[in-house]
């Protein structure tokens, strides 16, 4: 078995019977009492807690993503516990809470993603301290639209469509990541997540002024994210398997995986992200990804693994548990490959934001 903190079997009665009536409970102040109970009971510091706030990503950018609402607890424990830990990567940034977080903390973060939008934002709000130099105007009159549009803006007015696709040439020509950042939350905002499209309705409203007047709401809010009084990162757009090998003095690597559902489908939703808004952005159609599937996620996972310890002392990495493979099934293999050196498991029970349904948030953390 794992080497895990020991919970008496009263302390998991006690969280299950709490955990069921704050899923039950409407009232804020009964809420709020049964997190104190459960700290008194379980303990602040253990390595299991509830996350139960429907919070969203630190971060002003509507994007999916769970971890915003557990990483904190498990970066203030890791410190804790090791307080010779300086920096952290990651080699999967997704929605970027987790090394937004990581940087507010005083801690010196990596970021990594394939996904344009996630490097974007990346580059913009959790590595930089200071806005683009090039900062873009997107005043529509000094914009100059660009006809021929990719067909992920095809529900949206011509006119709309064209300064869309004239504000991303603009930012790219400019290198700016703060207004290519801005532009994709303001159209991940239109996004269904249940009906994995736009949201028909919301593309024909937005007229040219409406549009606009969201997009520089949305690049002021992330301008206000910087984090100025911390020192600069570094953002990359790799695959997770030649990132894990750069050299550096990073310590920790974190990694949440695009998993597929446990039915073994990919997650749909990747595609949207990865494909349509990346389209945009880059001004260029992109091919479908292929996305990890049941039969190659274990083994693909494992290598990764493997190649990162040889650059970190610690790696950690979540997983829901929605996803393939179930808990047990990944505590066997990792249990196969690593042995002793896998130190902690843990979980933290959260509120889906797009459904209310609660899930587990399985996280693993192997040492060198």
């Amino acid at each position: 078995m794992f080497e895990r903190e020991l919970m008496l079997t009263h302390r998991q009665e006690e969280h299950d019977r709490l955990h069921h009536e704050f899923l039950t409970s409407t009232d804020g102040a009964t809420r709020k009492r049964l997190i104190q109970e459960h700290d008194a009971i379980v303990g602040p510091d253990h390595w299991s807690y509830m996350c139960y706030a429907r919070t969203h990503s630190p971060l002003p950018s509507p994007y999916f993503g769970s971890q915003g609402r557990y990483i904190e607890p498990l970066l203030k424990l890791l410190v804790h516990r090791h307080p010779d830990m300086h920096a952290i990567s990651d080699a999967t940034s997704g929605s970027n809470a987790p090394m937004y977080l990581a940087k507010r903390m005083g801690l010196r973060v990596r970021t990594n993603d394939w996904c344009h939008m996630s490097y974007f934002v990346s580059r913009a709000v959790v590595v930089a301290n200071h806005e683009p130099p090039n900062m873009v105007s997107i005043d529509p009159e000094r914009v100059v639209p660009v006809p021929g549009f990719v067909k992920s803006l095809e529900l949206f007015p011509y006119d709309v469509a064209t300064y869309i696709d004239g504000v991303a040439t603009l930012a790219l020509a400019h290198d700016d990541p703060l207004t290519l950042a801005a532009l994709a939350g303001t159209l991940v905002s239109g996004y269904t997540y249940r009906g994995m499209c736009y949201d028909k309705n919301w593309c024909r409203e937005a007229t040219l002024v409406v549009f606009h007047n969201r997009l520089l709401k949305r690049r002021g809010l992330l301008q206000a994210a910087i984090l100025r009084d911390q020192p600069e990162g570094e953002a990359f757009n790799l695959d997770a398997e030649d990132f894990v090998s750069l050299p550096g003095e990073h310590d920790t690597l974190y990694m949440d995986f695009a998993w597929p559902w446990t039915t073994g489908a990919p997650v749909d939703t990747y595609d949207f992200f990865s494909r349509d808004i990346s389209s945009v952005l880059l001004q260029k159609p992109l091919e479908k990804h292929q996305f990890t599937t049941k039969e190659d996620i274990v083994p693909k996972i494992l290598a990764i693994w493997k190649k990162a310890l040889g650059h970190y002392n610690r790696l950690i990495l979540s997983t829901q548990s929605t996803n393939y493979p179930p808990g047990d099934q990944l505590e066997e293999v990792l249990l196969s490959e690593f042995g002793p050196r896998c130190k902690y498991h843990t979980f933290y029970d959260v509120v889906s934001s797009v459904n209310s349904k609660p899930f587990r948030e399985l996280v693993y953390v192997v040492e060198r």
